[in-house]
């Protein structure tokens, strides 16, 4: 049986309410400052009946969300499409998760009627998280410049350090202290900096057209600016202005670029890892949240999740190997290093959950 049903595309309608994101797992558990972020990485869209929103075997890296409406699941492997599911929001709990969200896609989602949907960028879903549950942890592990990590309004711009070279990128950032109407990039320059705000308030100036009148931006601790200079050939795309004495990180260019030259991360591939596994040779160790572990998770996993490592230490045996896993790895990647600095066997699933094969 086909559903290849011709049908106009979606209509997009965002950007959707951040507050609606607090209904959605795992965005739920995100800090304010992480969900405000992801706001500008969401589409709304209202869709007809009859659309694929996508197919089994494809991968699109975004994690579909059901607002309201009706989806046909089919799929399950090789042979004619069977029906799985009928997932209707409002249904149950399962819908606060994204929809068979494994990469490539384990099957197929056709629309039974009108319906509308969030798509998220899961790349940036999965730093958001990272991130934040990252930030937890080391505030549990004390340190000034650690202290600040939870403040960053945007953490997207640096998505591109290695998970593990998180705790070498704070060791980067130089501290600045500026007065109150020092320009500290402008416009059009060539970068080479990167700021966040530690102490103090700024303005963000961009010039709007011939006339030069200008857009003001005002900024906080926890702002930052000036990623247009971790490009190579980037210019600033905006002036800033300190509009109070204030303090900044600063990121050179070259540390940066430094950083993203990764060495060898802890990874271990799913066939190894399955293997070691199911010979009992290692444990399995989910560093997701709650929700996420409770919706779907590798039998037999223990749960420590990454902002509770330090605490779930006591509960570890340092005799014991640990294959850390999240849905992409990334989370793991760094749960792995983390353990690995305190003496422990811990590799990270390359992939995630969506590089292991299908049940």
């Amino acid at each position: 049986m086909r559903y290849d049903i011709t049908a106009p595309a979606p209509t997009r309608r965002g950007p959707i309410d951040e507050h609606r994101l607090i209904t959605l797992e795992p965005l739920a558990a995100l800090s304010a400052a992480r969900r405000a972020e992801l706001v500008a990485c969401c589409t709304r869209e209202r869709v007809p009946a009859g659309l694929n929103l996508f197919r089994e075997g494809e991968r699109d890296d975004c994690a579909i969300y059901l607002l309201r409406g009706e989806l046909l699941l089919t799929g399950g492997g090789p042979g004619p499409a069977r029906l799985l599911a009928v997932a209707r929001n409002g249904d149950n709990d399962a819908l606060r998760h994204p929809i068979a969200d494994k990469q490539p896609r384990q099957a197929s989602a056709m629309t039974l009627g009108e319906a509308e949907i969030l798509r998220l960028d899961y790349d940036s879903l999965d730093v958001a998280l990272l991130w934040d549950q990252y930030a937890h942890f080391r505030s549990t592990c004390g340190g000034a410049v650690h202290d600040g990590l939870a403040r960053l309004q945007r953490v997207l711009p640096l998505r591109a350090v290695p998970p593990e070279r998180i705790d070498d990128l704070f060791a980067c950032l130089e501290p600045v202290a500026v007065k109150a109407g020092q320009m500290v990039v402008r416009e059009g320059e060539a970068g080479g900096d990167y700021y966040i705000i530690a102490e103090g308030e700024a303005a963000q100036i961009r010039e709007t057209d011939r006339r030069r009148r200008a857009a003001i931006v005002p900024l906080g601790p926890g702002a930052s600016f000036g990623e247009e200079a971790l490009d190579p050939t980037g210019r600033y795309g905006a002036s800033v202005a300190m509009t109070t004495p204030g303090r900044l990180w600063r990121l050179a260019r070259a540390d940066y670029a430094a950083l993203t030259r990764a060495g060898e991360p802890p990874w271990i591939e799913a066939r190894d890892a399955l293997a070691r596994a199911d010979c009992g040779r290692a444990q399995w160790l989910d560093v997701r949240h709650p929700a996420e572990h409770s919706h779907d998770r590798i039998p037999g996993a223990q749960l420590a999740p990454l902002q509770h490592l330090g605490e779930a230490l006591a509960e570890l045996d340092p005799d014991r190997d640990y294959l850390c896993y999240c849905n992409t790895g990334r989370r793991a990647a760094a749960a792995a290093a983390l353990l690995r600095g305190r003496g422990f066997r811990a590799a990270a699933l390359r992939g995630g959950l969506h590089a292991l094969p299908a049940p």
